[in-house]
């Protein structure tokens, strides 16, 4: 992997800037940014809807687009829905998906962003059925298939839970969930936000039922998601949205709607914004995942080694070797937030403090009420930015904890 050639790529790079905030958002490469512009210039029509030239060669943009998502994570095109970001793909699944009378039990993780337990915690608040919360067991906030499956009855309807954890980088055993879960004849949905970015997905290996991703998390723009609906669950999800696109017939009395995905896809999506989350798709694939996850470990580790020793500061969360390009962290004595605006004015590194819309995660696994401070690297970070990292949380050790 060309690191020198690849951050040429991004502009805020060439600023001296020290982005190690990736699990917030990516920085988006020049060719995305260059697709997008294009797209607003030369692709200004409405697909799907006009008949004239310019629409249908807005629509073709459209369709290779989709084409271009179901390939990256093994779908179908039909399976492929366009949405805003992931929470609105769990969002459409929660709303939609009707589990039937009331009563019965959802079971989601204590890792999960809020975007995946509000959702879950509202439907069953709603609809009179129990959310369960599955806790670790382990001190480093891994959840093993077993703490799940503890959790799973014969009342389950629903499995709602993370690929990756946005707070500690904890992988969950998916394929092992899923299979318990199905055992169960029970839906499973992922929040697939913060692995996208960092490994392959394989929806039919994963076996999931729906999965949510955002395009802002793998250098694609913002306003950009997927929502992958397994083709047999798609009788099984009501349209949150109703409108221009998502029909084929209206009368005074009724309504017919479009097949998948269209009947998903009402009003006019952000088509430019899914065309760019193509591009990114194709640039991030073209670096290659292997070359990612190599890389990912290789700054991990050495964030590990070079902080990890330091007194007065605590680690959360797995070993390198069992999790994304991930640390979280505290200092003694310093409120998150606090470290994280003097790495920004000493050091110009951007990190990300607080909750990180994971409240349960970081007041009741890890036990501290003002959250934590998270360093989040790429493929375009260098160990040179991660030794300076490390460098300047020294010095805030040395110079401000007794």
């Amino acid at each position: 992997m060309d690191l020198e050639s690849i951050r040429k790529d991004f502009h805020a790079l060439s600023e001296g800037l020290i982005y190690l905030d990736n699990a917030a958002t990516t920085l988006t490469p020049k060719p995305v940014i260059d697709a997008l512009t294009s797209y607003y210039a030369y692709y200004r029509a409405n697909p799907l809807r006009s008949i004239h030239l310019a629409a249908r060669k807005a629509e073709d943009k459209l369709n290779e687009a989709r084409h271009t998502c179901a390939n990256f994570i093994n779908a179908s095109e039909k399976e492929i829905v366009f949405t805003r970001n992931t929470t609105e793909g769990l969002n459409m699944v929660a709303n939609g998906l009707n589990l039937g009378e009331y009563g019965g039990n959802i079971v989601v993780t204590a890792l999960e962003h809020h975007s995946n337990l509000l959702p879950w915690m509202r439907k069953c608040y709603k609809e009179g059925r129990e959310l369960r919360i599955v806790f670790p067991k382990r001190s480093d906030g891994v959840i093993t298939v077993d703490d799940v499956a503890e959790k799973i009855d014969e009342e389950t309807l629903l499995v709602a839970f993370t690929h990756v954890s946005n707070v500690l980088g904890t992988i969950l055993p998916v394929e092992d969930i899923v299979k318990v879960a199905h055992e169960h004849n029970t839906y499973t949905v992922l929040d697939a936000a913060q692995s996208v970015p960092h490994m392959k997905l394989d929806v039919k290996r994963l076996g999931v039922d729906f999965l949510a991703l955002s395009g802002h998390k793998i250098c694609g723009p913002t306003g950009s998601g997927i929502l992958y609906i397994r083709d047999t669950c798609f009788d099984k999800v009501e349209p949150v949205f109703v409108g221009g696109g998502s029909i084929v017939d209206v009368e005074t009395t009724h309504f017919t709607y479009a097949e998948p995905p269209s009947k998903f896809e009402a009003g006019t999506i952000a088509y430019c914004e899914a065309m760019a989350l193509a591009d990114a798709l194709k640039y991030v694939s073209q670096i290659g995942f292997d070359n990612i996850l190599s890389h990912d470990k290789k700054l991990i580790r050495l964030a590990h080694e070079l902080i990890g020793d330091i007194k007065g500061l605590e680690i959360y969360g797995p070993s390198p070797n069992d999790k994304t390009s991930l640390l979280a962290f505290n200092i003694n004595g310093l409120d998150p937030s606090e470290v994280a605006m003097i790495l920004d004015s000493t050091s110009g590194i951007e990190v990300r403090s607080g909750h990180l819309c994971a409240q349960v995660c970081t007041k009741r696994v890890l036990g501290q009420p003002n959250g934590i401070v998270r360093v989040s690297s790429y493929f375009y970070n260098t160990e040179g930015e991660i030794t300076k990292l490390a460098d300047t949380i020294k010095h805030i050790v040395d110079t401000m904890v007794l």
